[in-house]
């Protein structure tokens, strides 16, 4: 019963999510994946940075197999993980130059 709790609550985020992925999908924004499974990677992408975050809150010492020092603002600063999150959907972790050393152009 409980379980079924988490199931339904996660499917409502996902159910929420999906439009808007698929609206970016449509306007070219990102890449023609499935919709829900990018929804499904970004709330595990945000489940992971609230469960480091409560893994470390209360502990004294840092932990550098579960958080690095750079990783700090993004576990809080809700702005730091949002721009996290906007980036790793929109640029992927694609390297900003070329081989040639030319930049690419910017994605609008």
């Amino acid at each position: 019963e409980k379980a079924a709790y988490f199931q339904e609550q996660q499917q409502r985020m996902i159910d929420a999510l999906t439009p808007a992925v698929e609206t970016a999908v449509d306007e070219g924004r990102i890449a023609p994946l499935p919709p829900q499974s990018v929804a499904h990677m970004l709330l595990e992408v945000v489940h992971d940075l609230v469960v480091r975050r409560c893994l470390t809150e209360h502990s004294d010492e840092n932990d550098a197999t579960c958080v690095c020092q750079s990783d700090a603002p993004l576990l809080h600063d809700p702005e730091a993980a949002a721009d996290f999150l906007t980036a790793l959907l929109f640029d992927g972790l694609e390297n900003d130059s070329r081989e040639d050393g030319a930049s690419r152009s910017p994605t609008p």
